[in-house]
């Protein structure tokens, strides 16, 4: 007789365009790609091109309509899923484990395991560091370190050792990415992906471009994503008359032609988990 395929059920506060988001994607489809019962939980209603893209590989998203700030009731809509679904695993991101680890004590759920996605003192809030440091020593939760970086904050924040917090690093699709050939153009072409948030440092990055660029005018810079600072750093560019050098292109389903097109990638963010 046939096994049943292992249950694994992926949580994620929402789907947006970033890091831990695609991690989630990608995971989740390569685990239905080597057999495994693959369904995701977004804590909020948000729809985008990763969930679409979820949705189109077979892979059911299941929507809690989480509202804004601590929601108790999605604790118990999590119970109700993982009653009906008996995962053999709950693997959760962000801030979805300090609701999804209550709902599968309850439920039994054997293995828990939790991604790591930045260094530990950012990855949470001090009050949900307190939770994580309860459910990492005393709930079974496996927190995964995406980097030896990351792991190194794990065990100074949270008393573990590195056997209690092991590294799978974040893996990428190769056969999505373009080749690249030789660029004949004049200046430099630079590319920088990632929200508008104070992490990602965008006012350095301008700072430095506008120094790079007064040396060779050829030189343009390519800025993919949004969030709350992005009329900031408008407002920057146009201070320093580099309208026509930096392009803002908002946030891109797929960003890989870019990549292509980019001379050079530029990463001015003041901390990153990887």
């Amino acid at each position: 007789m046939k096994s049943e395929k292992m249950r694994i059920i992926q949580v994620i506060p929402m789907f947006g365009l970033a890091g831990a988001e695609s991690m989630c994607e990608n995971f989740s489809i390569e685990l239905v790609n080597k057999g495994y019962d693959v369904r995701v939980i977004s804590l909020y209603n948000y729809h985008s091109a990763i969930t679409e893209r979820l949705e189109n590989c077979k892979i059911p998203v299941i929507y809690l309509n989480k509202k804004k700030g601590l929601d108790a009731s999605i604790v118990f809509k999590l119970i109700h899923v993982f009653a009906q679904v008996k995962p053999d695993v709950v693997h959760t991101h962000l801030y979805a484990l300090k609701y999804a680890a209550f709902a599968s004590i309850v439920t039994g759920v054997k293995v828990r395991i939790h991604t790591m996605h930045n260094i530990a003192e950012k990855e949470s809030s001090p009050k949900d560091q307190i939770l994580n440091n309860f459910f990492f020593k005393h709930c079974k939760v496996v927190p995964v370190s995406l980097s030896d970086e990351i792991r190194n904050t794990v065990m100074k924040r949270y008393g573990l050792t590195e056997d209690q917090t092991p590294v799978i690093y974040n893996g990428v699709d190769l056969n999505k990415c373009i080749p690249k050939v030789h660029s004949s153009s004049k200046g430099l072409h630079y590319l920088h992906i990632g929200r508008f948030t104070k992490q990602k440092n965008h006012k350095m990055l301008i700072e430095a471009f506008n120094k790079v660029h007064n040396i060779d005018p050829n030189t343009d810079l390519t800025l993919i994503g949004s969030g709350e600072l992005e009329n900031n750093i408008k407002e920057q560019v146009i201070s320093l008359g580099l309208e026509s050098a930096v392009h803002f292109l908002g946030t891109r389903n797929n960003v890989y032609p870019y990549l292509n097109a980019a001379d050079a990638f530029v990463m001015s963010s003041i901390y990153e988990g990887m």
